[in-house]
């Protein structure tokens, strides 16, 4: 065999090796864009699946309670020392959207405030009665000495989190002692032409003190 013609021979070969190692490694690189980009399209999928769960699930008000906590502590008003504070809690396994009113008070501290109002027990007639509504938008607003700067936003209440009216001095809401009360918290704060719609209610309270002296000119929350 001519050294020419095997010569030639050995080059073609290694030229159809070059091509086929550049076809395979093209082959290996469509291979791994597909790849990710089948991964990449399921990863969005399962994404915007769960979104669209967790969106749904939010509004399951089902599983929200409330109850109260109260303290003894000075609070400015003769013959009252009792603080209450109201508590909207999630039982349930997934968030729920709540809306809150976010302030910042007058001393440059944060906080946030849920819609609320307190019932007062009417023994005549068995039936619980409106003593004071903090569920409007309008009990959002800045006041002297409290509050210089409010919102309303809605945030996500996570499984086993709280949220919270904030403290008061409920018995300074003209009750007297042996008063029955109550808190009703809600989910979002509503127009004032609009009713309260489903809210939350603490277990009952009996009110054991009551001002002495005159009851006006006292500021419930500080």
């Amino acid at each position: 065999m001519p050294p020419c013609f095997l010569a030639g021979t050995i080059h073609c070969l290694r030229c159809l090796t070059r091509k086929w190692d550049l076809s395979r490694k093209l082959n290996a690189m469509k291979h791994r864009r597909m790849t990710w980009m089948l991964a990449a399209v399921s990863i969005v999928f399962v994404s915007f699946c769960s979104l669209g769960i967790l969106w749904r699930a939010s509004g399951d008000l089902s599983k929200l309670g409330a109850f109260y906590r109260s303290k003894k502590s000075d609070t400015g008003i003769p013959g009252l020392s009792t603080w209450y504070e109201a508590i909207l809690v999630n039982h349930g396994k997934m968030p729920v959207r709540v809306q809150v009113c976010d302030f910042l008070d007058d001393s440059g501290a944060p906080g946030i405030m849920i819609a609320y109002s307190v019932e007062q027990f009417d023994s005549v007639n068995g039936q619980w009665r409106l003593a004071t509504d903090a569920s409007e938008a309008q009990a959002c607003h800045p006041y002297p000495l409290g509050w210089v700067r409010t919102r309303l936003k809605t945030i996500w209440l996570w499984p086993g989190r709280e949220l919270s009216t904030g403290e008061e001095i409920t018995a300074a809401r003209g009750f007297h002692r042996g008063d029955s009360a109550r808190f009703v918290l809600y989910p979002a704060f509503r127009n004032s032409s609009e009713p309260r719609g489903h809210g939350f209610a603490t277990p009952p309270f009996t009110i054991d003190e009551e001002i002495l002296g005159n009851p006006d000119g006292y500021r419930v929350k500080h």
